[in-house]
């Protein structure tokens, strides 16, 4: 009997998240030595980024032990925050990635984040130019020859692809499919400048790929990825009535400037050089602003596999990091008969009850019922958890990735943790000192 494992962990980041899941496949037994095919392994990424950098070097060694591949399939990165994206030089210093996804957003967005950016977290300006020019930053980096592609995930209203009725039985399954991302990517070039395309002044691979968030990224056919992307391209500057192209032309400008100097790490150079990124920002679009969370990418992970015989997950929960405490939790089928092993990771996308509710509806409702683990967004912080939510959803577990979890800390909010523990969401505590790991065995 075939078997499809899946272990996942929330790395003891505190303040920041770093994610890993390994999606193990085994065949029928092998007719030579009657030991069960290990089809291969595919092991994907979902941020990479601490308040305390100087742990991040540790948890990716940690990621090397756990892992048997130098390779990750996929890395997401949900948005451009310091926090989320300061342990990627070491990531790819470690791992070859194939492929990158990253949220599409237009010239307002990335500027409007990259000018709400700490200096303090990111002293060298390394975040802010992976905010503008991906492409630049990895080479500027030297380490551009450490990604196969950059994939841009577009948003839009319209509902994801895949209905559930395609959904395998073990064994109906292509054998011979390799365990490496499928996901529908194009070369496009949009009309305007205001594209990452022109605003990369050599990007690798000569092109970005496009990807639409309405269909699902699939792994052998067992395995799918749903991306939510709410971002929105939009036209023009609301202060300066500017077109967005004639922006990235300008943003160009200050990219190449970037460049010029990275080499030179001149303290006051790079503070004119953010003070006139803020400025530009600033200029077009006004002091104020749309929350800059909403351009969280998010990720529906989830088996396309009903299985036969049983679905059993195991939940490992340690707090000491180096030793593991095990409790074993058993998954019911739900009313629908869905397969309920889905995890959700949300970033820091801000949240209200229509939120979720166009996410139920672009998930489609049976994907929404069978998320069994949720990150709860944006550290438990109350300004991204608008209300009494934890009803609203679908899942059982509620992982929180935080600086601490005593009752002086505003991360997680007292407020986000009693609604999801009154409402049976389970959470759990991924800090400086703890990991939260779990796997799914379906067979």
């Amino acid at each position: 009997m075939a078997k499809l494992h899946s272990i996942n962990q929330f790395h003891p980041v505190g303040h920041g998240t770093f994610f890993s899941g390994q999606i193990t496949l085994e065949n029928e037994y092998d007719p030579d030595n009657y030991r069960p095919r290990k089809r291969g392994e595919f092991l994907w990424v979902f941020d990479c980024g601490s308040n305390r950098s100087t742990i991040l070097p540790e948890m990716v060694r940690g990621l090397r032990k756990f892992s048997t591949s130098n390779t990750v399939g996929m890395l997401c990165i949900s948005h451009f925050d310091n926090d989320h994206v300061n342990g990627l030089k070491d990531l790819l210093s470690h791992f070859y990635v194939e492929k990158l996804i990253l949220p599409y957003a237009s010239i307002s967005k990335r500027l409007e984040l990259v000018s709400s950016l700490d200096d303090n977290n990111d002293p060298e300006g390394n975040v802010i130019l992976f905010g503008l020019d991906p492409a630049g930053a990895l080479r500027e980096w030297g380490l551009d020859d450490q990604v196969g592609s950059i994939v841009l995930v577009k948003g839009g209203a319209e509902e994801a692809g895949y209905p559930e009725e395609n959904m395998l039985v073990f064994g109906e399954e292509e054998e011979e499919a390799p365990l490496t991302l499928d996901i529908q990517a194009y070369e496009e070039e949009i009309e305007g400048d205001d594209n990452y395309f022109n605003v990369s002044l050599d990007p690798i691979g000569g092109e970005y790929l496009l990807a639409d968030h309405r269909i699902p990224a699939t792994v052998a056919g067992v395995w799918e990825f749903i991306f939510y992307n709410k971002d929105y391209p939009d036209g023009v500057a609301p202060k300066s009535g500017v077109d967005l192209a004639e922006i990235a032309k300008e943003v160009r400008l200050l990219v190449a400037k970037k460049h010029d100097f990275y080499e030179k790490k001149d303290e006051e150079t790079l503070k004119q050089w953010r003070d006139d990124l803020r400025a530009c920002y600033e200029r077009h679009f006004g002091t104020g602003s749309v929350p800059r969370n909403d351009i969280s990418l998010c990720v529906l992970s989830r088996p396309l596999i009903q299985p036969q015989r049983g679905l059993r997950a195991c939940r490992m929960y340690n707090r000491s990091v180096e030793r593991y405490q095990h409790a074993l939790v058993t998954i019911p089928l739900n009313k629908n008969q869905n397969n309920n092993s889905g995890l959700l990771l949300t970033g820091d996308i801000s949240l209200d009850s229509y939120a979720l509710d166009q996410m139920e509806k672009f998930f489609s409702t049976k994907r929404w019922l069978s998320i069994h683990v949720m990150q709860i967004p944006h550290h438990g912080s109350e300004h991204s958890w608008h209300g009494s939510l934890a009803k609203l959803c679908p899942h059982s577990y509620s992982v929180l990735c935080v600086p601490d979890t005593s009752a002086n800390g505003h991360h997680p909010s007292k407020v986000v943790v009693s609604d999801l523990s009154n409402n049976g969401k389970s959470p759990l505590f991924a800090n400086y000192c703890t990991r939260v790991v779990f796997a799914f065995h379906i067979t």
